[in-house]
């Protein structure tokens, strides 16, 4: 192929990112794989947890054995469930939580480092990928078309794991993580059309690439929002990554986690400040249970 042929981005109309921004059954399975790839060997079955949400909550003070035979009476959707049940390794998705067959919570800062271990794994594609186009190996139109296989599967699999599993995702999830996708590919397009134009290909073009796998943190605080909203959660408040050095300033996480409990969505996303997706910010989430007998409020706090 002639050089000049191998800087020539793909030109997506308006039209053209939203058709590629559509989720199919097969951009499910490529969440999966990527998932299995990438996510911490006790929670590779997530994207497949099984949803148990008309069911009452298992005691946790049920013996194995009694636990064993309550999920024994549930039938498992495919045989990708039945595997990993067997395997002792499938989720269950109750009440808004996920749980282990031995009748155990996953705390879900677990469920979010999971997804922070995935892409930190995953990273050494997207460095692969800019070590091809910075020494010309591949065109410019094959890095932007792989680019977009890696944002909307990286999307996908956040959004899934953040509602509990491929089987958790409603109609109106579906719609958000297509409209993120359709957003990155947007940055994508104009990002491609700047090395088209000739910046320099040096280390920036791989931060930015990675930026681009970070973000999609984003969908899953989104998800886990309106999760949570849904279940009667009214308030959150920033909790503060524990190992970054954090943005100050106006639209930072250091404001954001000033503002202390606020009615949910009135703070900057996690994405969306001064860090972008770098963030590795959390939330924490609160709802009104009633009052004492000396008329403070008692919340529950997740």
């Amino acid at each position: 192929m002639p050089r000049q042929n191998r800087t020539i981005p793909l030109n997506w109309n308006p039209e053209a990112i939203r058709l590629l921004s559509l989720i199919a059954p097969a951009d499910e399975d490529l969440a999966r794989i990527w998932w299995e790839q990438f996510a911490p060997e006790a929670y590779r079955a997530l994207m497949d947890s099984k949803l148990l949400d008309g069911f009452s909550v298992p005691n946790v003070g049920w013996s194995e054995e009694e636990l064993a035979a309550y999920l024994n009476d549930v039938l498992l959707d495919s045989e990708s469930q039945r595997n990993w049940y067997a395997a002792g390794l499938l989720l269950f998705f109750i009440g808004g939580q996920y749980w282990r067959s031995t009748g155990r919570r996953v705390a879900w800062s677990l469920i979010r480092s999971s997804l922070d271990r995935a892409i930190s794994r995953s990273s050494s594609g997207v460095a692969g990928l800019c070590d091809k186009l910075r020494s010309g190996s591949v065109s410019l139109a094959d890095w932007q078309s792989q680019m977009a296989t890696m944002i909307k599967t990286t999307t996908l699999a956040s959004a899934m794991a953040a509602a509990g599993g491929a089987g958790g995702m409603t109609p109106g999830m579906l719609e958000l993580v297509q409209s993120k996708i359709a957003e990155q590919l947007g940055y994508l397009q104009e990002f491609a059309s700047r090395i088209a134009s000739g910046i320099p290909l040096d280390g920036n073009i791989c931060r930015v690439m990675q930026l681009y796998l970070n973000g999609a943190r984003g969908i899953f605080h989104i998800i886990e929002g309106d999760r949570y909203g849904r279940d009667g959660y009214t308030e959150y408040r920033n909790v503060l990554g524990p190992t970054e050095e954090h943005c100050t300033g106006s639209g930072s996480c250091l404001e954001a986690t000033e503002a202390g409990w606020s009615p949910l969505g009135t703070l900057p996303a996690i994405g969306s400040r001064i860090c972008l997706s770098n963030c590795l910010c959390q939330w924490q989430y609160r709802r009104l249970e009633g009052y004492d007998e000396l008329g403070d409020p008692v919340y529950t706090v997740v």
